[in-house]
C-alpha cells in the first residue's frame, strides 16, 4: 500500500495563477508510460486515466497564458501518438478542498455561531 500525502496551496501565492486542464487520447498500450511521464513535469498536479473521448486528463498549474499552448504543443511534439482533444482554463476556484476561496485563492474561514 501506498500513501501520498498533500499539501495544498493557493495558485496566486505559488506563482502559478493559471490552471489548465488538458484532455488527451493516448494508445492505449502507451497510456500508462505517457502518464508517468506527464506526471513528472513540474507544472503538473494531477494526471488521471478515464474512459471516453479522451482517456488521460492533466491538471496544470501555470505561471502565465502564454504558457497553456506551449506546453501542449510541447506535450504532442514530445510524445508520440498523443493527441489532445480538448483544453480548459479555469478562471477561478472558489471552492478547494472543503474551503470557500477569496480571490486571490485564500482560504475563507468558516462563520462562527
Amino acid at each position: 500500500m501506498e500513501v501520498a500525502l498533500w499539501t495544498d496551496v493557493s495558485r496566486t501565492l505559488a506563482g502559478r495563477p493559471v490552471q489548465a486542464w488538458y484532455f488527451l487520447q493516448v494508445p492505449a498500450g502507451r497510456l500508462a508510460g505517457v502518464a508517468a511521464r506527464l506526471a513528472r513535469l513540474e507544472e503538473a498536479r494531477l494526471v488521471l486515466s478515464t474512459i471516453g473521448t479522451y482517456n488521460l486528463v492533466v491538471c496544470v498549474w501555470m505561471r502565465d497564458l502564454t504558457e497553456v499552448a506551449r506546453l501542449e504543443a510541447q506535450i504532442e511534439d514530445g510524445l508520440e501518438g498523443v493527441r489532445t482533444v480538448d483544453r480548459c482554463v479555469t478562471l477561478r476556484t472558489v471552492k478547494r478542498s472543503g474551503n470557500r476561496l477569496d480571490a486571490r485563492g485564500g482560504r475563507i474561514p468558516p462563520r462562527t455561531g
